[in-house]
C-alpha cells in the first residue's frame, strides 16, 4: 500500500520540532520594564534609562528617552521622567572628545541604557555611557 507521506521526513520533522520546543516556549527569558530616571545632586544634573521606555501620554509625566544627531553635527542626549523632570545635553563637532560621544550616540539601539551627566550651569554633557542589555530587549 502506498502512502502519501514520507514516514523518514515525519520522524525528522518531529525530531526537529522537540528540539525547539523549549526555545519556543522560554524565547522571550528575564526582562525589565525600563525606567527613566533624571536628578540632580550638588551641580551636576543626571539622567540614566533605557529604551524600551516610549512616549506614552498616558502614564504620569509621559516619560521617554534618546541621543539625536547627524552626520558632522551635534550630538544630543535627552530624556523626561515620569515625575516630569527633563535632562538634555549635547557635544559640539568643536568637543575634543567629539568622536567618542558620536560613537556612543551611534551604539545606542534596542535594549540600550543610556547614562548621562551634566553640570547644572551648561547644558554640555560632562559624560555619557551606554551599555546593551538582554533583558532591556523588548
Amino acid at each position: 500500500m502506498k502512502t502519501l507521506f514520507n514516514k523518514a521526513l515525519i520522524q525528522k520533522i518531529a525530531l526537529i520540532s522537540i528540539a525547539l520546543l523549549p526555545t519556543a516556549l522560554f524565547a522571550k527569558g528575564l526582562s525589565y520594564n525600563g525606567t527613566v530616571d533624571v536628578w540632580t545632586s550638588g551641580a551636576r544634573q543626571y539622567m540614566q534609562g533605557t529604551l524600551d521606555v516610549r512616549f506614552n501620554s498616558t502614564i504620569a509625566g509621559s516619560p521617554y528617552i534618546g541621543a539625536n544627531g547627524y552626520a558632522g553635527g551635534t550630538v544630543y542626549f535627552f530624556g523626561r521622567d515620569s515625575a516630569g523632570d527633563y535632562f538634555s545635553c549635547y557635544v559640539l563637532t568643536n568637543d575634543t572628545n567629539y568622536a567618542d560621544f558620536a560613537a556612543l550616540k551611534n551604539s545606542v539601539k534596542n535594549g540600550s541604557r543610556i547614562y548621562a551627566y551634566k553640570s547644572t550651569s551648561s547644558n554640555t554633557c560632562i559624560d555619557v555611557s551606554v551599555g546593551t542589555y538582554s533583558y532591556y530587549i523588548n
